[in-house]
Formats: C-alpha cells, structure tokens, sequence
C-alpha cells in the first residue's frame, strides 16, 4: 500500500537526442469531511509540463462550477523590513522560493503561474515575505545562507538538525496552519485547495485534530509521453 500523500512527483518532460522521455506525476488529491462540509486538497508542484497544468485547471474548473470555493498557495511580497537584518532574510526568501522556476528556464518544464488560471472568486491563502522575514530573524536564525543551502536543509525531511526543523516551521508547517484555520473558518460551501504537494499532509493532520475526518486518497496528475 502506497501512501500518496509522502510522495512527490517525478518530473521529466526533456528531449534526450531528439527523443521524449518519460513524464510522471504522481501527487495528492485527498478529501476530508466535516458534517457537511467537504475539502479537497489538490498537491500540486510549481514546475511541470503543461499537460499537467491542464489536469489542475479542469480540477479547478469543475470546482467552480459546482459552486466550491477555490483557495490558492500564493506567497505575497508584503512590506520588506526597514532593518538590516530583516531586509536579508526577506532577500533570502526571494531568493530561495525563485530557485525551482530556473529550472523552468533549464528545460521544458513550464511554471504553474503561466498555465493556471483561477475563478475570481478564488481566495489566495498564505502569509508573506515580510511575515516570513520577520519570523525568520526572531528566532535568529543565521542572516549568510544561501539559497541553495536552505534548499538542502528543507529537503531533509528526517533531519533532526534544528535549523531544518526551524526552516520548515517557517515555510511549511506555520502556512499549513493557516491554511488549515482558514479552512475551519469557512463558509458552508465546499472548499478545494490547490497547494504545492509538500504541505498537503500536514494541513491534513492539522484538519483532522479539528475533527475532520473520512480521508480519502486518490492519485493525481498521472502522465506518460
């Protein structure tokens, strides 16, 4: 039995001597219920050929037709800090969160922000930079890392060092708190979230010590070329 919602998708949609090779996705969609009330997460990943970006939006687009309201990742610039170190860290996180789309530049891969298109009445649901900054330099965390270096931290999913503990506190745990309150504070309408796949489980388990419950997994995005 495979638990989807630890998986992150295989991405590959490059010319290999004028030959494609094989794409494959493999993220989460997961709905949950309160009453009656339902959610649906939609994990997604910010680079990703356009095939895939056509599955999000027909996700999308049914959504909206039938009347659920639609939130989205979407981390705002906010007020860059006046202090020294608070303009560092927040030039770090600019840094840091444009690292996947160069990878866009290196290869076929498209950005999510140029194919997915949402309903007006989308809510964007996330903090920003400067929210991020600010919590960054209160728990002092080091001002001379690199990008790349916070990169590495955040993908050490089992790492017991505190600074990548502290790093995912900051970009993923606290946003999927907020997502998660966000969510319980709704409306009586059903709610899809389109998120990127790395917070997917964790607002899930934040859901479901609030008491929603009936999780169930299905695979999302599978392509083959």
């Amino acid at each position: 039995k495979v638990d989807l919602s630890t998986m992150s998708p295989l991405l590959s949609n490059q010319k290999n001597d004028g030959r494609e090779v094989m794409s494959l996705y493999i993220l989460s969609k997961v709905s949950l219920q309160k009453g009656t009330r339902r959610t649906v997460l939609l994990g997604v990943s910010h680079v990703a050929d356009p095939e895939f970006y056509r599955q999000v939006q027909r996700e999308i687009d049914q959504a909206d037709m039938v009347g659920m309201q639609v939130a989205y990742e979407g981390i705002a610039a906010g007020t860059r800090p006046t202090d020294s170190a608070g303009q560092k860290a927040y030039d770090l996180f600019v840094r840091y969160l444009e690292l996947p789309y160069k990878t866009a530049d290196q290869t076929h891969l498209a950005e999510q922000g140029e194919h997915v298109r949402y309903p007006a009445s989308a809510l964007c649901v996330d903090v920003d930079l400067g929210q991020m900054a600010q919590m960054y330099v209160e728990q002092k965390l080091p001002l001379n890392m690199t990008p790349e270096q916070m990169r590495l931290l955040m993908r050490d999913l089992d790492s017991t060092n505190p600074l990548s503990r502290a790093l995912r506190r900051i970009i993923i745990h606290w946003r999927d708190l907020y997502v998660a309150a966000f969510v319980e504070s709704g409306t009586e309408r059903d709610t899809l979230v389109v998120y990127g796949e790395a917070h997917i489980l964790g607002i899930c388990d934040v859901l479901q010590a609030a008491g929603w419950g009936n999780r169930q997994y299905e695979p999302f995005g599978l392509t083959l070329t």
